[in-house]
């Protein structure tokens, strides 16, 4: 009869080896000893305990952080341990994202968007920020071109084109100043190892201005100064820079109620309607008194006159729709 011999190794729980930490012989095995009393992974030497590799067992051994789903191991895999072709699934190659483009145009503190009225001027140079994600990823320079692109839709920039990781100084071809509405787009794409890109956008938008308030006086003069350059004199005077009219203006004085809106922007046939109280019956009559060219303050330009048919006694909210 043969004699089954056994043989049993060193086991203890990974906190006791951590503890004693020993050197292993060449060949030697020692295994950990999970909570439920089972054996799934070992060492083997030569070797300190804590400085080399479980060589069995189900544990995931890479410390990465996981943060997208599990996707095809690319490459050459034959050869390479299962746990290996785990952390390539788990952890493929990610391609260079742009998030959080801003621009400074006319200084001051960055902003996904600069808004100017058209009139004002822009010139000097421009810095653009942005975030990059995966930048380990980027194409390798060199001899590949720099990583990152900048670029407009109207080429408003003498330096338009390639730049290193980091903040893109961009220098203006001359000075800015629209006489139509105007919205140029800036560009950010970043180049990856794998020759794919990411954009991201900011923008630098001229629009006209639109003012509105209140007035004792039911005719364009009365609310009008200056001889040369007429400017709007209303109470409550507001204004909105922006290419889109339709919307809520609030009224806070009492009186006949004016809306000053630039021809540009083409207002015809609006519907107005008193959103104030709901159950109060409508008060915003509305009556087109006609255009004339005023003095926005960066420069002349044909508005069109809205005045409301009676003095209103309480504020409201005038909804402009078209």
């Amino acid at each position: 009869m043969t004699k089954i011999k056994y043989i049993q190794h060193p086991t203890f729980t990974e906190d006791q080896w951590l503890q004693r930490d020993p050197s292993l012989l060449t060949g030697e095995i020692a295994c950990t000893l999970e909570d439920g009393g089972d054996v799934r992974k070992y060492k083997i030497g030569p070797g300190k305990w804590s400085t080399l590799p479980y060589i069995g067992g189900d544990e995931y051994p890479y410390a990465d952080v996981v943060t997208n789903e599990i996707g095809d191991a690319k490459g050459v895999l034959q050869g390479k341990p299962s746990t290996e072709i785990l952390h390539l699934m788990l952890n493929p190659f990610q391609n260079v994202a742009v998030t959080a483009v801003q621009n400074n145009a006319g200084g001051g503190t960055p902003a996904n968007n600069k808004l100017f009225e058209i009139g004002q001027q822009l010139s000097g140079s421009v810095n653009v920020l942005y975030s990059v994600s995966n930048d380990a990823n980027l194409a390798p320079v060199p001899p590949a071109l720099e990583p990152i692109n900048v670029s407009t839709n109207t080429g408003i920039f003498t330096n338009e084109g390639e730049f290193p990781l980091g903040t893109a100084i961009m220098s203006l071809d001359g000075i800015l100043k629209p006489d139509t509405a105007q919205t140029t787009t800036i560009s950010v794409k970043a180049t990856d190892s794998e020759g794919k890109s990411s954009i991201g956008t900011s923008k630098i938008i001229f629009s006209p201005r639109i003012q509105w308030g209140t007035s004792n006086g039911d005719t364009i003069d009365s609310i009008l100064s200056g001889d040369d350059v007429p400017k709007v004199i209303l109470n409550g005077l507001k204004f909105k820079i922006t290419s889109d009219h339709t919307r809520d203006y609030d009224i806070t004085n009492i009186g006949y109620t004016w809306l000053i809106i630039p021809h540009m922007l083409g207002p015809s046939n609006l519907t107005f309607t008193d959103v104030t109280d709901p159950n109060a019956p409508a008060g915003y009559a509305m009556q087109d008194m006609t255009s004339r060219e005023i003095d926005t303050g960066v420069g002349q330009y044909v508005c069109q006159f809205y005045r409301s048919v009676f003095p209103l006694q309480s504020n409201g909210i005038l909804r402009v729709s078209q």
